[in-house]
C-alpha cells in the first residue's frame, strides 16, 4: 500500500512538471526574444543608410553653356564713349584764356589813350607820350577794334565748342586760327618778330587737336540721346 503511491506519485510530478517547464518555458523565450532583436534592428538601419555626398566645387564665373544662351549683341548697340583726351581740354583753355586776356588788355589801353591823352600836353617831353596816345586812339575808332575785337570773340567760342565730340568744331577752330594769323601778318608788317610769337602760340593751340587721341574722340561723335 505505500510504495506503489510513493512511487507513482512522486517521480511522474518531478518529471513531468519541472523538466518540461525549464526546457519549454526558459529556452524559447532566450532564443525568440534577444536574438530577433538584435538582428532586426541593428543591420537594417546600418544597410539602408544613404551614401555621403560629392562636394560640387564653386564656379568663379559662367560657364561655356551659360555664356552660348546668352542672346546675341544688337545691330544697332552703341560701344561705350571714349574719355576726352587731355590735349583737347589743353586747347580750349589756352585759346580761351588768351583771347579773354587780350580783349581785357586791348579794352585797357583804349580807354587809357582815350582819356590819358586828354590831361597831357602836346608840346615838350609829354608831347611823344600823347601824340602816340592819341594815335593809337584814332586807328582803333578807324576801324582797328573790329578785327583786334572780332578774332578773340570768335576764338572764345571756337575754343567752347572744341569740348564736343563733332568733327565740325575742329575744323572751324583750325580755319580760324589760320585766318587769325594771316590777318596778323598783314597788321604787324615789318614787326617779324612779335608775329612770330602769335603764330607759334596759335598754332601750337590748332595743332594739339590733331593727335591721334583727339582725332578718336572726335570721330565717335555725340553719343544718342536717351528719349
Amino acid at each position: 500500500g505505500a510504495q506503489p503511491a510513493a512511487v507513482s506519485g512522486a517521480q511522474p510530478a518531478a518529471v513531468s512538471g519541472a523538466q518540461p517547464a525549464a526546457v519549454s518555458g526558459a529556452q524559447p523565450a532566450a532564443v525568440s526574444g534577444a536574438q530577433p532583436a538584435a538582428v532586426n534592428g541593428a543591420q537594417p538601419i546600418a544597410v539602408n543608410a544613404p551614401p555621403p555626398t560629392a562636394v560640387t566645387p564653386a564656379r568663379s564665373g559662367p560657364s561655356e553653356a551659360d555664356l552660348q544662351r546668352l542672346p546675341p549683341p544688337q545691330a544697332g548697340q552703341a560701344s561705350p564713349a571714349l574719355q576726352r583726351p587731355g590735349v583737347v581740354g589743353l586747347a580750349a583753355t589756352l585759346t580761351v584764356t588768351a583771347s579773354l586776356q587780350w580783349v581785357v588788355v586791348l579794352s585797357l589801353l583804349w580807354v587809357t589813350a582815350a582819356f590819358g591823352a586828354g590831361s597831357l600836353e602836346s608840346n615838350g617831353t609829354e608831347g611823344v607820350l600823347f601824340h602816340l596816345l592819341n594815335r593809337f586812339s584814332a586807328r582803333m575808332l578807324d576801324g582797328l577794334a573790329v578785327p583786334l575785337y572780332l578774332f578773340p570773340s570768335l576764338a572764345v567760342v571756337a575754343g567752347l565748342l572744341l569740348l564736343r565730340p563733332q568733327r565740325w568744331t575742329r575744323l572751324v577752330h583750325t580755319a580760324l586760327a589760320a585766318a587769325s594769323v594771316g590777318w596778323a601778318a598783314v597788321w604787324l608788317n615789318g614787326s617779324w618778330s612779335w608775329w612770330v610769337i602769335v603764330t607759334a602760340y596759335i598754332a601750337f593751340c590748332a595743332a594739339v587737336v590733331w593727335t591721334r587721341s583727339a582725332t578718336r574722340w572726335y570721330a565717335q561723335g555725340l553719343p544718342p540721346r536717351a528719349w
